[in-house]
């Protein structure tokens, strides 16, 4: 099938399965060789614990697993290079690199779904990395969120400031009803009037004072709120996206992660419309020989779940002379002549549950089932419909690791793909559904 042949051509074996033809819900599957191999990468859930426990920086747990890499291995280079202990290379790259402040977004508007003492869960956008590639670079969910942070934190502060002040002026106030009293007893009427005008004076001149140094705290104090990076998005995909504000709460989150035990729900628009009405899709996902930012399926790669359900479909639709093929596109999976895979005819829209959390595993499942997303510029089709894939982050379910507590966040879909489903003759499914 088309879909051996493309995974052999990644170094899977030629008798890699494709979907069987039962009624009940199949299974596609294809044997790994290698449940630890070199195709970790940024997105992979298994790197998370690493990221939490060899990084007190919580930003830094950001960068890209390339970039950590050459981060490792520049003490070593500077050692060499100046002839220094490589302790103390260590030692002077990380104040280096802690020197260079974040960049800060303050004008991105931020849509937030979820946000407490421990967590904070967005609704990522089209267009924006989870994490910046360097700190002082932009264009990332990170750097919004510092600028989202910095705000509330110095709107706590200014409260706290506004309280202090307060109550600074409460026994100044008590102090001048007290002294009007005693004048009136005291004094005649002009005595009166001369007294309390220079209590008035004295009073605004503390006011303005206060003010001043409250305006000058609230600009100065540093602010030390900084987002913990759980997982991530890709720059195209919109959908709900967890941070952690709260480094206690995090190694228990990386656990779930880790441990497969973080439900997940993913939509999807696809071309053409799978004959099943459900799939279990078990193939693994290695790093693709010929295009450097594409991943393929292959048995040297890292093991792969996904299920997937078809929510609505429209199979007359015809995409012939309506979209451009990706990159990748005539890898894909099904039977080589067969109509669903050669017509380009049909769309669906699909609900996807992936099962483990690898680079590109929803885009290149799919495709692998023969039925690639709509608007994908690597592995599938692009058109008038969206502007990008067609994939959205729809939920996340995990437990409290502090109380135990179950937490699901939902992210509400994006206008585009909203649209797409309409233009595509395509419903949504009831928000209230619940995942696996």
């Amino acid at each position: 099938s088309a879909s051996a042949a493309a995974a052999a051509g990644c170094g899977a074996p030629a008798h890699a399965v494709a979907c069987s033809t039962k009624s009940s819900a199949p299974n596609v599957v294809i044997p790994s060789t290698s449940a630890a191999s070199s195709s970790s990468d940024d997105n992979d859930d298994d790197q998370i614990g690493e990221t939490v426990n060899d990084n007190q920086d919580s930003c830094e747990q950001g960068y890209s697993r390339a970039v950590r890499g050459r981060i490792l291995q520049a003490p070593a280079d500077i050692a060499a290079q100046l002839g220094l202990p490589l302790a103390r290379a260590e030692r002077l790259l990380r104040q280096a690199m802690r020197s260079v402040p974040f960049a800060v977004d303050t004008t991105t508007p931020l849509e937030v779904v979820y946000e407490d003492g421990d967590f904070i869960a967005v609704n990522k956008p089209v267009g924006y990395h989870t994490a910046p590639i360097h700190r002082w670079q932009g264009g990332s969910m990170v750097n919004i969120l510092l600028g989202h942070l910095a705000s509330k934190q110095q709107q706590q502060q200014g409260q706290q400031l506004q309280q202090q002040y307060q109550q600074q002026q409460q026994p100044l106030l008590q102090d001048q009803e007290q002294e009007q009293q005693h004048l009136v007893q005291q004094h005649g009427q002009w005595q009166q009037q001369k007294r309390i005008q220079l209590k008035q004076q004295q009073t605004r001149n503390s006011h303005q004072r206060q003010q001043r140094q409250y305006a000058e705290d609230s600009i100065q104090r540093p602010v030390q709120a900084k987002p913990y990076v759980l997982h991530r998005l890709d720059y195209n995909t919109s959908g709900v996206l967890l941070f952690g504000k709260n480094g206690k709460a995090v190694p228990g989150v990386a656990a779930q992660f880790r441990q497969r035990k973080v439900g997940k729900e993913y939509l999807a628009i696809t071309v053409g419309v799978p004959s099943q009405a459900s799939y279990t899709v078990d193939a693994p996902i290695d790093y693709h020989p010929a295009l450097a930012t594409a991943r393929c399926i292959a048995a040297t790669g890292k093991p792969a779940v996904t299920q997937v359900e078809v929510i609505s479909s429209n199979p007359d639709l015809q995409l012939t002379g309506h979209c451009q093929e990706g990159e990748l596109f005539h890898e894909r999976g099904g039977v080589v002549g067969s109509e669903a895979r050669e017509g380009l005819k049909g769309v669906a829209l699909v609900r996807c549950f992936p099962k483990t959390g690898r680079t590109h595993q929803i885009r290149l499942h799919l495709a692998y089932l023969g039925h690639p997303l709509i608007g994908d510029e690597i592995y599938g089709v692009t058109g008038d419909w969206i502007g990008r894939q067609a994939l959205h982050a729809r939920a996340l379910a995990l437990a409290h690791p502090l109380t135990g507590e179950q937490m699901r966040f939902v992210a509400p879909v994006h206008d585009d793909f909203q649209a797409a489903v309409a233009a595509l003759g395509l419903y949504l499914p009831d928000e209230q559904q619940r995942m696996h």
